[in-house]
C-alpha cells in the first residue's frame, strides 16, 4: 500500500506501508475430562476428588462457579478439585459446580460437573474386642472421642490416630483419661491403633466430621 502526502504547492511524497495481520488464538479450550464423578462420604479434604483437563494451544487457567462452588477448592493451574469440608451423604448427596477453562487469549469454555456422594455404612460405636470390653464413640466424631472401659488399656502405652496409609497423625500417651481431643484433626476417615511396645492392635476406623 502506498500513501501519498501532497501539500498546497502540489509537492508530494509517497510512503510505502506494509500491514501485517497477526494470527490470534480464536479457539476456546476443549474439555477432555468427565462431567460427573462419585466420591465416598467422609472423604478427606486433602484428597483430590476430580481433576479438570482441557486442551488448548496456550496456558489454561481454571475457575469455579455454580450453586455449590462454596463447598470446594479448585486449584487454578492444575484443575484439581477438593472438598472444603468432608461430605456427609445424609446432609447432601449431590453437588453441582461449573468449571471454566480460560486460555491466554481469554477464550473460555464451561464444564457442568456433578459430584455424587456415596452412602457408606457408618455402623455403630467401635468396639475393639470382646476381651477388652472397650467401646469408642461417637463415630463420626466432631471434637471429643470418648473411650469407656479404660481398665482394659492397662497393657497399652499409646493410642494412635493414623491415616488410612498408616501415617501417624495424632498420638496420646495418657490412656487413663476418658476423652481424647480430635478437634484439630481434618475431616476424613482415620485408623485407630493401640500400641504396646512395638506391637500395634487395630481398634477399627473413625470418621472425623
Amino acid at each position: 500500500m502506498t500513501i501519498t502526502a501532497t501539500d498546497d504547492s502540489n509537492n508530494a511524497a509517497d510512503l510505502l506501508l506494509t500491514i501485517t495481520v497477526n494470527d490470534l488464538d480464536e479457539e476456546a479450550p476443549v474439555f477432555t475430562s468427565a462431567n460427573d464423578v462419585s466420591v465416598d462420604e467422609n472423604v478427606s479434604t486433602s484428597e483430590i476428588i476430580y481433576t479438570a483437563i482441557a486442551t488448548d494451544v496456550g496456558t489454561i487457567t481454571y475457575s469455579l462457579g455454580g450453586s455449590d462452588a462454596g463447598s470446594f477448592n479448585l486449584e487454578a493451574s492444575s484443575g484439581e478439585l477438593t472438598f472444603i469440608t468432608s461430605p456427609d451423604y445424609e446432609t447432601q448427596s449431590s453437588y453441582s459446580v461449573t468449571i471454566t477453562a480460560t486460555d491466554d487469549s481469554n477464550n473460555a469454555t464451561d464444564l457442568m460437573l456433578t459430584i455424587t456422594v456415596n452412602d457408606l455404612d457408618e455402623g455403630v460405636p467401635l468396639s475393639v474386642s470382646e476381651s477388652l470390653k472397650l467401646s469408642i464413640y461417637p463415630n463420626p466424631v466432631t471434637d471429643q472421642l470418648i473411650i469407656e472401659g479404660n481398665n482394659s488399656l492397662k497393657n497399652f502405652q499409646q493410642l494412635l490416630v493414623t491415616s488410612l496409609e498408616g501415617k501417624i497423625i495424632l498420638d496420646f500417651n495418657d490412656l487413663n483419661v476418658k476423652s481424647f481431643d480430635l478437634s484439630g484433626l481434618s475431616s476424613g476417615m482415620y485408623l485407630l491403633m493401640l500400641k504396646s511396645g512395638e506391637q500395634l492392635t487395630s481398634a477399627g476406623r473413625i470418621i472425623k466430621k
